[in-house]
């Protein structure tokens, strides 16, 4: 998922605040949690991110229309599962693609998951970025891809009262994933034009006292 160059991302200095992870669930109570990854999370009954994360996340619901909400399916990413999913896309696609060398193999799979090796810490692991969609109050989700004609203009306004509303918060999105937005990592920080970023990478040990 890379939509920057690397070089640009380490020009970026990383001043890590020391702020917590906490449950979105303590500032958000009406979201829901749909898991993109059980494995890593299954003891967990919330998703985490940053304390100023999730405050954020609780003034972009209050600006949105009634009867919509949030669903989150991503937040917090361990670093150990950022490099499974990493290695486990490039296993993928070396089975897809035997020919392709090494190179290629890793091109392309930067395209969607970012690498856990690039030295930058990867905007999951530092807290700081979401996965979300729009959903009714009942847990249902709105269109948001177009997969048929008479759908695009719908899921088309859905996407974008996304964005707009999450931009009021402070969030910027990272335009190639409408579902993906941040505060405060490198990537931020590289499309906000910021020289430094005040989120690193963040641990298991450091969420458990303040859960």
């Amino acid at each position: 998922m890379i939509g920057m160059p690397i070089v640009k991302l380490k020009k970026i200095k990383i001043e890590d605040n020391g702020e917590p992870l906490v449950p979105l669930k303590k500032y958000c109570p009406k979201i829901f949690i749909e898991f993109w990854r059980k494995e890593d999370l299954a003891q967990e009954k919330t998703l985490y991110a940053r304390r100023t994360i999730v405050k954020m996340l609780k003034k972009a619901q209050d600006l949105l229309p009634k009867g919509i909400t949030f669903k989150v399916r991503d937040a917090w990413r361990p670093f150990s599962s950022q490099q499974r999913n990493y290695f486990k896309a490039i296993d993928k696609n070396r089975k897809k693609h035997p020919s392709w060398p090494n190179s290629r193999l890793r091109r392309e799979v930067n395209k969607l998951v970012f690498p856990p090796d690039a030295g930058i810490p990867p905007g999951h692991t530092t807290g700081a970025a979401l996965d979300l969609t729009l959903c009714y109050k009942n847990g249902h989700s709105l269109p948001m891809r177009s997969f048929q004609k008479r759908s695009e203009n719908s899921a088309k306004r859905n996407r974008e009262l996304l964005k707009k509303i999450m931009e009021k918060a402070g969030f910027l999105n990272y335009s190639a994933e409408w579902w993906h937005f941040s505060y405060g990592d490198t990537s931020w920080a590289y499309r906000a034009n910021k020289k430094t970023a005040i989120y690193g990478g963040i641990e298991l040990r450091n969420l458990r006292n303040n859960s």
